[in-house]
């Protein structure tokens, strides 16, 4: 599939679980070495041109605060796995979560 590295960090992504609509996909892999679920979400890019693939400020500030919320400790009858951190998918404008 891919393989992602931001920092000393990589994420290899390995197969999907669960595909969606055509924005959202499921998948998992490796996060540094750990099994991970990956919440994979397409993006709208910033311009129209569609060989440009970054996404819009506003869209990459709220993923980084959605990622720090999910971060957080919860009660466990919440059933929320805690998100590890997020990147940006190479040759497509779209983010992962790290779970």
């Amino acid at each position: 599939m891919a393989t992602c590295r931001i920092g000393t960090y990589t994420l290899e992504l390995l197969g999907v679980l669960l595909e969606g609509c055509s924005q959202k996909q499921v998948s998992y892999g490796k996060y540094d070495g750990e099994h991970a679920v990956v919440d994979i979400k397409e993006l709208e890019p910033a311009r129209r041109d569609k060989s440009h693939l970054e996404p819009r400020n506003e869209i990459l500030k709220h993923i980084g605060q959605l990622a720090v919320l999910l971060n957080r400790r919860h009660m466990a009858r919440a059933r929320l796995l805690p998100c590890q951190g997020f990147f940006r998918l190479p040759g497509r404008c779209a983010m992962a979560l790290v779970f």
